[in-house]
């Protein structure tokens, strides 16, 4: 969400994506929204047996199948797998084919069917299961609405369909289920999901959203979206908010990697920052958690999504 916040920072206003990555974080924010909801009730329920909570759950569970959910709940007697969708209007999930309409005052938009996503995760995490040769866990899945004012004019028949205020009396009921694997086991296959639960290799803004990076605004761009103006070695000023602009230089390169790429070298992120100080940018660069490839005339710098860039 805030990777396109600085997109559209860096995106003059007439570009012809601005409407677009609007639209896309309207929805991305809805959805964080639900998701935040439900994380909050999870933390509400008593669990008395093993359990384990896995928010953003994004996992390669084999070199060609692969798992992305809201959030996995792990436990010694099940496996429960949640989508969570933060929709208002009218909500049709159409089975023939799978998808879901969304209708806002006569306004129609169709979306993937997140039942048919759920069919798919637990085909993929059975399978990962057996690999594991654990004894079978049960596998659950649910559809968690957070909106209550959304209305549900045809309902999933293959995925259970439940409003937010559901889900503790849900996984209460769950939780009543016989034991199915002991602890060292439960500890196991933990240790595996959370090995295994990493994000997928995911594509630079421009990439995504197929925006030549010439269209990117260069240089210091503060969070008001107005270009700073250096004024020291490392510290810029922006002339609309009339102040220094915090931390200038690892915003600009977080949106390098961001908006950009995976990889930069010293010369790109000169380009990048509007900086000509070489020193500044390689030695910044190489005091950060980038990964660093090649010598020093030709190194680049790798982006891990796992490690944040700098050491707080």
């Amino acid at each position: 969400m805030k990777a396109l916040e600085r997109l559209l920072q860096r995106l003059p206003l007439s570009h012809l994506k601005i409407i677009d990555i609007r639209t896309q974080l309207e929805t991305i924010s809805a959805g964080f929204n639900g998701e935040t909801r439900v994380d909050q009730i999870m933390q509400e329920i008593q669990f008395d047996i093993p359990f384990f909570y896995f928010p953003n759950f994004e996992c390669e569970l084999s070199p060609t199948r692969f798992s992305q959910l809201d959030s996995v709940l792990l436990t010694n007697r099940y496996l429960l797998l949640i989508e969570i969708k933060n929709m208002r209007g009218e909500l049709h999930f159409n089975e023939q084919p799978y998808q879901l309409i969304q209708d806002i005052e006569g306004k129609k938009g169709a979306y993937h069917c997140p039942q048919m996503q759920l069919l798919r995760a637990a085909d993929t995490v059975e399978h990962w299961l057996n690999c594991m040769e654990l004894p079978k866990l049960p596998i659950y899945k649910i559809i968690v609405m957070p909106n209550s004012r959304t209305i549900i004019k045809t309902a999933p028949t293959k995925v259970p369909l439940i409003m937010s205020k559901q889900v503790a009396l849900y996984i209460q009921k769950l939780n009543k289920l016989p034991a199915v694997i002991n602890e060292n086991q439960f500890l196991e296959l933990s240790d595996a999901i959370i090995t295994g639960n990493k994000p997928f290799k995911q594509k630079s803004l421009c990439e995504k959203y197929h925006i030549p990076k010439e269209h990117i605004k260069n240089g210091v761009i503060c969070h008001c979206g107005a270009s700073g103006i250096r004024i020291s070695e490392r510290t810029w000023h922006c002339p609309t908010c009339k102040c220094a602009i915090p931390n200038a230089i690892e915003q600009t390169i977080q949106d390098w990697f961001w908006i950009c790429g995976e990889v930069v070298t010293i010369k790109e992120f000169m380009d990048f920052l509007q900086c000509n100080s070489r020193n500044l940018v390689a030695r910044t660069l190489n005091n950060s958690n980038l990964i660093a490839l090649g010598n020093t005339k030709s190194r680049r710098f790798l982006y891990n999504h796992r490690v944040p860039i700098f050491n707080k």
